[in-house]
């Protein structure tokens, strides 16, 4: 066996650790165990059984794996784990539908056609809630060509609300698909149309709540999570990708979207000792997101949403619910001007309409209490940039 990997592999290897700030001795051990693991495949893909027994030998396991995906060479343990979930599932349906599922799966993930490829969330929850209907459909046929309009109406007929719509949109891919990649002759579908689930009704935080969600909060990264979520209305997924260069001159504005937001002097300066503890802990990372971790500094990909989820695990709140408070407390303050809060968080006409038609006056009057307006100069500051609305004063 070769004790070097090939000369144009390792030349990429070299330039794929430098991008990511990888330390030459970690670059070293990841060729290592690409060599041994190449070395040992029989057919040039590596499985990730043959990955994880890495740590037996004490070679790196994420990094490796992170290359060889990177290459074509490995699958990413998300993809196994899904194809080994979604195989599963299509084993209880019969032999038939199951090819026909399969066909439709393969089109969502973007093997076969020039489709937009969906992401493996979509894809399990797309066969999660299929899954009952599919189920019907196997024990009364033998292929989807014989499913019939109303038998979809008999599957949707006891569901409500988001998962009636969930199940219809998912029935609805599969046969549009299936009619289009000619596996069966007509969809039963064509007439359907899921719709939308009830909306929830938006619903603001208690003032205590609010007054004491930085208590005890400690980490400065964790802090500005919260604040970006709280006074500036990030949603899980915008605090995640929050990249550098989404950062204005001097930190006194972030770019979200195509949306510019004036930071607050709380927020600018828990952004400013973020970033320098940042530095000063990964110097040589080439990761473009504002956050990162050990775990995503010698990469490129952005934290995973669980983190934002730990964040918040000891709060009186969740990210979804004091986002939401943030957009009630903005819509009281401006008098319901959909308008204003569309263009301050570059939310659509929809949704700004919403939180604003469900602002009622006591939300406004809540929003004028005294209690609010006695706080002082400096707790001001966290206010959001119109300066009416403060849902995070008095916060320290």
């Amino acid at each position: 066996m070769s004790t070097a990997l090939p000369g144009e592999l390792a030349g990429t290897l070299a330039d794929f650790g430098t991008e990511r700030g990888w330390p030459s001795e970690l670059t070293e051990r990841v060729a290592e165990a690409v060599l041994l693991l190449l070395s040992e495949s029989h057919n040039g893909t590596v499985e990730e059984a043959a990955i994880s027994a890495l740590v037996d030998r004490g070679l790196p396991i994420r990094h490796t794996r992170d290359f060889l995906v990177a290459e074509g060479l490995a699958s990413s343990a998300e993809q196994a784990s899904t194809s080994a979930w979604l195989e599963n599932r299509l084993a209880e349906l019969g032999a038939t539908i199951a090819e026909e599922v399969r066909i439709w799966l393969e089109v969502l993930a973007g093997r076969s056609t020039r489709a937009p490829v969906r992401a493996l969330v979509t894809i399990r929850t797309y066969l999660t809630v299929a899954q009952v209907p599919l189920a019907a459909f196997s024990a009364q046929y033998s292929s989807l060509r014989e499913v019939r309009p109303e038998d979809i109406h008999t599957q949707l007929e006891p569901l409500t609300g988001s998962t009636r719509a969930m199940t219809g949109t998912a029935l609805r891919s599969l046969f549009r698909t299936l009619k289009a990649r000619r596996a069966i002759f007509a969809d039963p579908t064509a007439r359907l149309r899921p719709g939308r689930g009830p909306e929830r009704a938006v619903l603001g935080l208690e003032p205590e709540v609010r007054r004491h969600l930085l208590d005890g909060v400690e980490r400065v990264d964790y802090r500005l999570v919260i604040l970006l979520v709280g006074v500036h209305a990030l949603t899980r997924r915008q605090v995640m990708h929050l990249a550098l260069s989404d950062i204005g001159p001097e930190a006194t504005s972030i770019t979200v979207g195509s949306t510019r937001r004036i930071l607050d002097p709380l927020t600018r300066a828990h952004l400013i000792e973020w970033l320098t503890l940042r530095e000063r802990r990964w110097p040589r990372t080439a990761n473009p997101y504002v956050f990162v971790n050990k775990h995503t500094a010698l990469g490129l990909a952005h934290i995973n949403q669980s983190i934002v989820t730990t964040i918040f695990a000891g709060l009186p709140t969740t990210a979804s619910d004091l986002r939401t408070d943030r957009l009630v407390s903005e819509a009281a303050s401006c008098g319901g001007d959909a308008l204003h809060v569309a263009r301050l968080f570059g939310l659509s006409p929809r949704t700004a309409m919403r939180y604003c038609a469900d602002t009622t006056a006591s939300d406004r009057d809540h929003a004028d209490a005294p209690e609010d307006r006695s706080n002082s100069r400096s707790d001001a500051a966290v206010s959001a940039p119109r300066g009416r609305s403060s849902p995070l004063r008095a916060l320290q």
